[in-house]
């Protein structure tokens, strides 16, 4: 066994676990086998009893990118070097990531473009006395941005309510305002600025069942999508067929199946294709949605990551473009099936692949070199992304893949 492999496992990539074989395969079998506590783990998110590989490197093409390799390689510089791109949605989107350091920051803070120090002035981990500067900018676009920044000191967040309407919309959406300043915002003589309020998604279950009765439209259909609304007022929303907002109600995850079977009879195919794409679906009613002679309802279906492999077995010979779109982007679909997916006419069916977070590296690699730029940037904004390629699309000549590596949180 001349060869050491590293086999990333569960959905996002998050365990990982160095074997010795002799070709890829063998190391991704071996990995199989082993069981859960042999694995390094991350962030504390898998609760089952087993990990499943997702991914795989050969360990010296692995030590390249390794984080603690990062300095003497230069990948650090990722971001670096992007901060000084000639395009500015490139160096907005470094400003906008929450990994970019804070000295990064500090320059971005004095860019010309208005919109990358408005980035900077939302990003929390710009540095306070950069803050305070950015919130005296002469752009109402910068204070708007700053007023969002969570990291926002609570009696700056209190003056900030007293401003223009711009602002307060702005600040009704900073998930660090004070139970006082929520409740005061949500009575804003503005209804964009109770709809904002009504978005957040640290609002009380009391106020949203304020605001859920709200004269304005906009500020219901808000309240429906909010992840914190409760069944109660979520059920009699799905009732108020006046105002139409079955639509909001079925995306809501807070939904409960029951309601969500009843609005999977919806005659509206956008509604279907909500309660379609919501993982509190339940299976039986997805089992129905996946006949839906509607194939945008058909693929959100394929898409979501509860479709049994019975649901996802009966799309296989689906030629619908939505439904194959689906299944590409949906992390319990096979590697074989990615594969061929991989290369199909249609792009937003490669680039479904190219979200995957279950994508081998040979196929990100692939992908990472389609002529399609916005495949390019798909694969820019995976996660599951190796620095290596990262490195490789931080040089492509769009600068829309250019800024997607900005913004992968992989970076830091």
């Amino acid at each position: 066994m001349g060869k050491k492999f590293r086999v990333f496992g569960d959905v996002v990539q998050e365990y990982y676990i160095d074997v010795d074989a002799d070709s890829r395969d063998e190391a991704w079998y071996a990995a199989e086998k082993l069981p859960k506590e042999e694995w390094v783990k991350l962030p504390d998110r898998n609760k089952g009893n087993k990990i499943e590989p997702y991914n795989i490197e050969e360990l010296s093409t692995a030590v390249k990118v390794n984080k603690k390799k990062v300095k003497s390689d230069g990948v650090e510089n990722i971001l670096q070097n992007l901060s000084e791109d000639s395009d500015e949605s490139v160096r907005g989107s470094v400003a906008a990531n929450p990994n970019t350091d804070a000295k990064i920051l500090k320059i971005l803070s004095e860019d010309e473009d208005e919109f990358v120090r408005g980035y900077v002035a939302a990003n929390p981990n710009t540095d306070s006395k950069i803050l305070k500067i950015l919130s005296e900018d002469e752009e109402d676009s910068v204070r708007e941005m700053f007023a969002r920044n969570p990291k926002t000191q609570p009696e700056v967040l209190k003056s900030l309510a007293k401003e223009a309407e711009n602002i307060r919309c702005n600040l009704a959406m900073n998930p660090s305002l004070t139970p006082q300043l929520m409740l005061a915002l949500s009575k804003d003589p503005v209804s964009f600025v109770r709809r904002n309020v009504a978005r957040n998604p640290i609002l009380s279950e009391k106020i949203l069942e304020t605001l859920s009765v709200d004269k304005a439209d906009d500020v219901r259909e808000a309240v429906a999508g909010n992840p914190n609304t409760s069944v109660k007022v979520l059920k009699l929303l799905s009732q108020d067929k006046e105002n139409d907002l079955d639509e909001a109600v079925a995306g809501n995850p807070n939904s409960t199946p029951e309601i969500l079977d009843s609005l999977s009879k919806d005659a509206s195919s956008n509604v279907r294709a909500s309660v379609a794409g919501n993982p509190s679906t339940s299976v039986k009613t997805l089992g129905v949605l996946s006949k839906d002679q509607n194939g945008y309802v058909r693929g959100e279906v394929a898409g979501n990551p509860n479709s049994p492999q019975e649901i996802l077995a009966h799309f296989s010979q689906d030629k619908d473009e939505f439904v194959n779109r689906g299944i590409g982007r949906n992390p319990n679909t096979s590697t074989q099936t990615l594969f061929v997916l991989s290369k199909h006419k249609d792009r937003y069916v490669r680039a479904s692949v190219a979200q995957n977070p279950r994508i081998t590296a040979d196929i990100t690699d692939a992908l990472s070199k389609d002529k399609d730029d916005y495949v390019r940037r798909m694969v820019a904004e995976n996660p599951s992304t190796s620095f290596e390629i990262l490195l490789t699309l931080s040089k492509d000549d769009s600068a829309e893949v250019r800024a997607s590596v900005a913004g992968n949180p992989l970076l830091s």
